[in-house]
Protein backbone atom coordinates (compact mmCIF):
# COMPACT_ATOMS: atom_id res chain seq x y z
CA UNK A 1 0.00 0.00 0.00
CA UNK A 2 1.52 3.21 -1.03
CA UNK A 3 3.09 5.74 1.93
CA UNK A 4 1.54 8.92 0.64
CA UNK A 5 -2.09 7.90 2.05
CA UNK A 6 -3.35 11.06 3.64
CA UNK A 7 -5.25 11.25 6.57
CA UNK A 8 -8.62 9.98 7.90
CA UNK A 9 -11.26 12.06 9.10
CA UNK A 10 -13.82 9.37 9.35
CA UNK A 11 -13.68 5.55 9.37
CA UNK A 12 -15.25 3.01 6.79
CA UNK A 13 -18.82 2.40 6.57
CA UNK A 14 -20.52 -0.96 5.48
CA UNK A 15 -23.25 -0.81 2.80
CA UNK A 16 -26.76 -2.58 3.65
CA UNK A 17 -25.58 -6.07 2.84
CA UNK A 18 -27.10 -8.50 0.23
CA UNK A 19 -24.95 -11.74 -0.16
CA UNK A 20 -22.49 -11.43 2.36
CA UNK A 21 -22.70 -13.28 5.62
CA UNK A 22 -22.11 -12.18 9.02
CA UNK A 23 -19.08 -13.22 9.96
CA UNK A 24 -17.83 -11.50 6.26
CA UNK A 25 -19.14 -8.33 7.40
CA UNK A 26 -17.11 -8.06 10.78
CA UNK A 27 -14.03 -9.57 9.39
CA UNK A 28 -14.26 -6.55 6.48
CA UNK A 29 -15.31 -4.04 9.08
CA UNK A 30 -12.37 -4.40 10.92
CA UNK A 31 -10.05 -4.70 8.14
CA UNK A 32 -11.50 -1.26 6.53
CA UNK A 33 -11.03 0.04 10.72
CA UNK A 34 -7.12 -1.30 10.63
CA UNK A 35 -6.37 0.05 7.36
CA UNK A 36 -7.65 3.38 8.97
CA UNK A 37 -5.55 3.46 11.60
CA UNK A 38 -2.22 1.73 10.13
CA UNK A 39 -2.42 4.21 7.27
CA UNK A 40 -4.60 6.94 7.66
CA UNK A 41 -6.99 6.04 4.75
CA UNK A 42 -10.31 7.28 4.45
CA UNK A 43 -11.93 3.76 3.28
CA UNK A 44 -15.44 4.74 2.81
CA UNK A 45 -18.11 1.95 1.99
CA UNK A 46 -17.59 -1.36 1.20
CA UNK A 47 -19.22 -2.38 -2.06
CA UNK A 48 -20.24 -5.71 -2.34
CA UNK A 49 -19.53 -7.45 -5.90
CA UNK A 50 -18.61 -11.32 -6.19
CA UNK A 51 -19.46 -11.48 -9.91
CA UNK A 52 -22.82 -9.85 -9.08
CA UNK A 53 -22.72 -6.95 -11.30
CA UNK A 54 -20.99 -5.73 -14.24
CA UNK A 55 -17.53 -4.69 -13.30
CA UNK A 56 -15.99 -8.94 -13.84
CA UNK A 57 -14.43 -8.51 -10.35
CA UNK A 58 -15.16 -11.45 -8.33
CA UNK A 59 -14.23 -9.78 -4.63
CA UNK A 60 -15.89 -10.10 -1.40
CA UNK A 61 -15.75 -6.56 -1.29
CA UNK A 62 -14.29 -3.63 -2.75
CA UNK A 63 -14.13 0.04 -1.42
CA UNK A 64 -13.70 2.23 -4.24
CA UNK A 65 -13.95 5.90 -2.17
CA UNK A 66 -10.41 5.27 -0.80
CA UNK A 67 -7.19 6.81 -2.28
CA UNK A 68 -6.06 3.80 -3.38
CA UNK A 69 -9.12 2.19 -3.73
CA UNK A 70 -8.71 -1.69 -2.56
CA UNK A 71 -10.69 -4.87 -2.73
CA UNK A 72 -10.78 -7.11 -0.21
CA UNK A 73 -11.03 -11.32 0.15
CA UNK A 74 -12.49 -12.81 3.14
CA UNK A 75 -11.70 -16.64 4.04
CA UNK A 76 -10.77 -18.46 7.39
CA UNK A 77 -8.71 -20.89 9.00
CA UNK A 78 -11.00 -23.38 11.13
CA UNK A 79 -9.84 -26.92 12.93
CA UNK A 80 -12.77 -28.81 10.81
CA UNK A 81 -10.02 -30.29 8.80
CA UNK A 82 -8.01 -31.88 11.09
CA UNK A 83 -7.75 -35.91 11.78
CA UNK A 84 -9.99 -37.34 9.58
CA UNK A 85 -11.89 -40.49 10.72
CA UNK A 86 -10.75 -44.36 9.69
CA UNK A 87 -14.20 -43.88 7.53
CA UNK A 88 -13.23 -41.42 5.77
CA UNK A 89 -10.07 -42.75 5.07
CA UNK A 90 -11.72 -45.77 3.56
CA UNK A 91 -14.23 -43.38 1.67
CA UNK A 92 -11.06 -41.67 -0.12
CA UNK A 93 -9.79 -44.96 -0.46
CA UNK A 94 -12.77 -46.34 -2.04
CA UNK A 95 -13.14 -43.17 -4.39
CA UNK A 96 -9.51 -43.35 -5.60
CA UNK A 97 -9.79 -47.26 -6.35
CA UNK A 98 -12.66 -46.50 -8.90
CA UNK A 99 -10.03 -43.78 -10.36
CA UNK A 100 -7.81 -45.98 -11.29
CA UNK A 101 -9.61 -48.49 -12.55
CA UNK A 102 -11.09 -45.82 -14.60
CA UNK A 103 -8.04 -44.44 -16.03
CA UNK A 104 -7.14 -48.06 -16.16
CA UNK A 105 -3.71 -47.68 -14.33
CA UNK A 106 -2.18 -49.48 -12.39
CA UNK A 107 -4.13 -50.87 -8.90
CA UNK A 108 -0.88 -50.88 -6.52
CA UNK A 109 -0.02 -47.55 -5.08
CA UNK A 110 0.69 -46.43 -1.25
CA UNK A 111 -0.21 -42.79 -0.36
CA UNK A 112 1.02 -40.89 2.55
CA UNK A 113 -0.56 -37.84 3.55
CA UNK A 114 -0.66 -35.38 6.37
CA UNK A 115 -2.96 -35.75 9.23
CA UNK A 116 -3.74 -31.98 8.84
CA UNK A 117 -5.72 -32.30 5.46
CA UNK A 118 -9.00 -32.47 3.69
CA UNK A 119 -9.95 -35.44 2.40
CA UNK A 120 -11.84 -34.68 -0.10
CA UNK A 121 -11.57 -31.00 -2.65
CA UNK A 122 -8.03 -30.46 -4.10
CA UNK A 123 -6.66 -33.63 -2.62
CA UNK A 124 -8.17 -36.39 -4.96
CA UNK A 125 -7.26 -34.07 -8.40
CA UNK A 126 -4.14 -33.44 -6.60
CA UNK A 127 -3.30 -37.38 -6.02
CA UNK A 128 -4.23 -38.29 -10.05
CA UNK A 129 -2.19 -35.29 -11.23
CA UNK A 130 0.99 -36.97 -9.37
CA UNK A 131 0.10 -40.61 -10.10
CA UNK A 132 -0.28 -39.17 -14.00
CA UNK A 133 3.11 -37.91 -14.11
CA UNK A 134 4.72 -40.60 -12.63
CA UNK A 135 3.25 -43.20 -15.14
CA UNK A 136 4.84 -40.73 -17.82
CA UNK A 137 8.02 -40.49 -16.40
CA UNK A 138 7.93 -43.79 -15.38
CA UNK A 139 8.74 -43.28 -11.38
CA UNK A 140 8.17 -45.69 -8.79
CA UNK A 141 8.34 -43.03 -5.75
CA UNK A 142 7.44 -39.25 -5.90
CA UNK A 143 7.23 -36.83 -2.97
CA UNK A 144 5.68 -33.10 -3.62
CA UNK A 145 8.06 -31.17 -1.46
CA UNK A 146 11.18 -33.51 -2.18
CA UNK A 147 10.78 -34.02 -6.08
CA UNK A 148 14.16 -32.69 -6.71
CA UNK A 149 15.67 -35.94 -4.63
CA UNK A 150 13.30 -38.12 -6.37
CA UNK A 151 12.86 -36.72 -9.89
CA UNK A 152 16.74 -36.04 -11.86
CA UNK A 153 17.33 -32.55 -12.52
CA UNK A 154 17.08 -33.50 -16.42
CA UNK A 155 13.83 -34.68 -16.18
CA UNK A 156 12.49 -31.70 -14.56
CA UNK A 157 14.04 -29.58 -16.37
CA UNK A 158 12.17 -31.61 -19.42
CA UNK A 159 8.65 -31.47 -17.39
CA UNK A 160 8.79 -28.17 -16.79
CA UNK A 161 6.90 -25.40 -14.85
CA UNK A 162 3.93 -27.56 -15.22
CA UNK A 163 4.97 -30.42 -13.31
CA UNK A 164 6.55 -27.86 -10.62
CA UNK A 165 3.62 -25.80 -10.26
CA UNK A 166 1.42 -29.33 -9.63
CA UNK A 167 3.65 -31.01 -6.89
CA UNK A 168 3.51 -27.38 -5.20
CA UNK A 169 -0.22 -27.62 -5.61
CA UNK A 170 -0.46 -31.52 -3.99
CA UNK A 171 1.71 -30.58 -1.24
CA UNK A 172 -0.74 -27.51 -0.35
CA UNK A 173 -3.35 -30.22 -0.74
CA UNK A 174 -1.55 -32.76 1.53
CA UNK A 175 0.11 -35.24 -0.03
CA UNK A 176 3.40 -36.27 1.57
CA UNK A 177 4.42 -39.34 -0.77
CA UNK A 178 3.14 -41.92 -3.17
CA UNK A 179 4.89 -45.19 -4.28
CA UNK A 180 4.28 -47.34 -6.22
CA UNK A 181 3.65 -51.14 -4.79
CA UNK A 182 4.31 -54.67 -5.86
CA UNK A 183 0.72 -55.95 -4.54
CA UNK A 184 -1.90 -54.61 -1.68
CA UNK A 185 -3.90 -52.57 -3.78
CA UNK A 186 -4.46 -48.75 -2.91
CA UNK A 187 -3.38 -48.06 0.40
CA UNK A 188 -3.92 -44.20 2.67
CA UNK A 189 -1.83 -44.20 5.55
CA UNK A 190 -1.24 -40.40 7.43
CA UNK A 191 2.25 -39.84 8.19
CA UNK A 192 2.82 -37.10 10.54
CA UNK A 193 5.94 -35.18 10.27
CA UNK A 194 8.89 -34.03 12.62
CA UNK A 195 8.28 -30.15 11.53
CA UNK A 196 5.03 -27.55 12.70
CA UNK A 197 2.27 -29.84 10.46
CA UNK A 198 -0.19 -28.27 12.65
CA UNK A 199 1.59 -24.61 12.06
CA UNK A 200 -0.57 -21.99 10.07
CA UNK A 201 2.00 -21.88 7.42
CA UNK A 202 0.65 -24.72 4.89
CA UNK A 203 -3.26 -23.25 5.58
CA UNK A 204 -2.28 -19.94 4.40
CA UNK A 205 -0.55 -20.56 1.75
CA UNK A 206 -3.49 -22.93 0.63
CA UNK A 207 -5.51 -19.78 0.78
CA UNK A 208 -3.42 -17.52 -0.92
CA UNK A 209 -3.16 -19.76 -3.73
CA UNK A 210 -7.55 -20.03 -3.75
CA UNK A 211 -7.84 -16.41 -3.48
CA UNK A 212 -4.92 -15.41 -6.11
CA UNK A 213 -6.79 -15.38 -9.68
CA UNK A 214 -10.22 -12.98 -7.84
CA UNK A 215 -7.60 -10.48 -6.06
CA UNK A 216 -5.52 -10.60 -9.77
CA UNK A 217 -8.29 -10.05 -11.33
CA UNK A 218 -8.90 -6.19 -8.87
CA UNK A 219 -4.95 -5.57 -9.12
CA UNK A 220 -5.23 -5.22 -12.79
CA UNK A 221 -7.75 -3.06 -12.78
CA UNK A 222 -5.29 -0.95 -9.93
CA UNK A 223 -6.79 -1.97 -6.76
CA UNK A 224 -4.80 -2.24 -3.34
CA UNK A 225 -5.48 -6.08 -3.12
CA UNK A 226 -5.88 -7.92 0.40
CA UNK A 227 -6.60 -11.12 1.90
CA UNK A 228 -8.10 -11.03 5.28
CA UNK A 229 -7.96 -14.51 7.04
CA UNK A 230 -10.84 -15.03 9.95
CA UNK A 231 -8.85 -17.56 12.27
CA UNK A 232 -10.58 -19.82 14.02
CA UNK A 233 -7.90 -22.41 15.28
CA UNK A 234 -7.62 -23.09 18.75
CA UNK A 235 -3.79 -23.36 18.47
CA UNK A 236 -3.23 -20.00 16.50
CA UNK A 237 -1.92 -18.59 19.52
CA UNK A 238 1.10 -20.80 19.09
CA UNK A 239 1.89 -19.75 15.59
CA UNK A 240 1.28 -16.63 15.28
CA UNK A 241 3.39 -13.80 16.75
CA UNK A 242 5.24 -10.23 15.98
CA UNK A 243 7.78 -11.11 13.22
CA UNK A 244 6.57 -14.77 12.14
CA UNK A 245 7.01 -15.04 8.37
CA UNK A 246 4.35 -15.63 6.49
CA UNK A 247 4.12 -17.69 3.18
CA UNK A 248 5.99 -16.18 0.22
CA UNK A 249 3.14 -13.74 -1.26
CA UNK A 250 1.92 -13.77 -4.98
CA UNK A 251 2.13 -10.98 -6.78
CA UNK A 252 -1.67 -11.01 -7.21
CA UNK A 253 -1.73 -9.93 -3.43
CA UNK A 254 -0.45 -7.09 -1.64
CA UNK A 255 -1.71 -7.37 2.02
CA UNK A 256 -2.96 -10.30 4.58
CA UNK A 257 -4.88 -9.49 7.54
CA UNK A 258 -5.14 -12.54 10.33
CA UNK A 259 -8.21 -11.68 12.69
CA UNK A 260 -7.76 -13.67 15.75
CA UNK A 261 -10.66 -12.53 17.36
CA UNK A 262 -10.14 -15.12 20.47
CA UNK A 263 -6.82 -13.52 21.17
CA UNK A 264 -8.69 -9.95 20.35
CA UNK A 265 -5.65 -9.60 18.06
CA UNK A 266 -4.87 -9.05 14.41
CA UNK A 267 -1.55 -9.71 12.48
CA UNK A 268 -0.50 -7.69 9.58
CA UNK A 269 2.16 -8.67 6.72
CA UNK A 270 2.92 -7.15 3.27
CA UNK A 271 4.54 -8.81 0.19
CA UNK A 272 7.72 -6.73 0.66
CA UNK A 273 7.99 -7.29 4.48
CA UNK A 274 6.27 -10.70 5.30
CA UNK A 275 6.96 -10.14 9.07
CA UNK A 276 3.81 -10.25 10.73
CA UNK A 277 2.83 -7.26 13.14
CA UNK A 278 0.59 -7.23 15.81
CA UNK A 279 -2.37 -4.88 16.55
CA UNK A 280 -5.39 -5.05 18.70
CA UNK A 281 -8.60 -5.58 16.70
CA UNK A 282 -11.54 -2.61 17.10
CA UNK A 283 -13.26 -3.14 19.78
CA UNK A 284 -11.06 -5.47 21.60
Amino acid sequence: MRASFEPVRHSAQLQESVLASEQELEVVASVAELVTRLYGVAAGPATERDGQDDSGLTNDFTFDRAEPPFAVEVTRLRDDFENPSPEEQCNLEDRLRRLLAKRDWPPDWTLGVRPETRLRSDLEPAVEQMIEWMLAANLNTLGPATYTHDVSSDLIHRMGQRFMRDCERARMAGVILIKRAEANGLRVIPVAEFSDSKSLQRPLARAFLKKTASLGRAKARGYVTMLAVDVQREDASGYLGEGTKTPGFPVEIDHVWLLVRGLGKAFHAKRDDRRLQMIDLPNA
